[in-house]
């Protein structure tokens, strides 16, 4: 049987590479509204997910499959993030928090076996708890890794490269939405 996060990567790599553009926008996205535009942050992640899920479960499916699943998913996570905004923080901090373990995991080539569930669960579980506990500045630092993980798993280089595009990228993101928070007069991101 295949490790999950090999069957992952050869499937992500395989189905993503029509996507590129896609990533880079919406990491971009994340990088500079994901404070402001809290359901943009939810719909992403939706899309993420929805993404990632259709092609684990799905392999050798045509890519508008994946990109069907991924829009539904995107799109319930937006509608549900304006309509119940309150009790999206905590779920949208866990789901990231998963991804952002499940893909340094992948990056440095872990092999956590089964253990990679409970890795994430955790991650998820650190991630949601600060969101609801520290909402702006862990909604800038949260869609500052995600928008900076969306832009350098769209490069095919090399560790040294992607790792540096990463840091960057995360920086710039937190620099940029503490400047756009500062502009607001720190008024906080309310999530409602």
């Amino acid at each position: 049987m295949e490790h999950p996060l090999s069957m992952y990567t050869r499937n992500w790599r395989q189905y993503n590479s029509g996507m590129i553009l896609a990533n880079i926008a919406a990491g971009i996205c994340m990088l500079v509204f994901g404070r402001k535009l809290f359901w943009l942050f939810v719909g992403i992640m939706g899309f993420i997910y929805g993404l990632n899920i259709a092609i684990l479960l799905m392999p050798g499916q045509p890519t508008w499959i994946f990109l069907a699943a991924a829009l539904c998913t995107g799109m319930f996570g937006t509608l549900v993030a304006i309509f119940l905004q309150h009790a999206l923080v905590g779920l949208a901090g866990f789901l990231a928090g998963g991804y952002i373990v499940f893909s340094a995991l992948n990056v440095v080539g872990a092999d956590a076996g089964q253990l990679i569930w409970l890795f994430c669960f955790i991650g998820g579980i650190f991630c949601g708890v600060l969101c609801v506990m520290l909402f702006d500045w862990a909604l800038i630092l949260l869609s500052s890794l995600i928008g900076a993980l969306l832009i350098a798993q769209s490069i095919d280089a090399g560790f040294q490269i992607v790792a540096s595009v990463f840091a960057a990228c995360t920086i710039a993101g937190v620099a940029i939405q503490r400047a756009l928070m500062d502009k607001d007069g720190g008024k906080p991101a309310k999530p409602s």
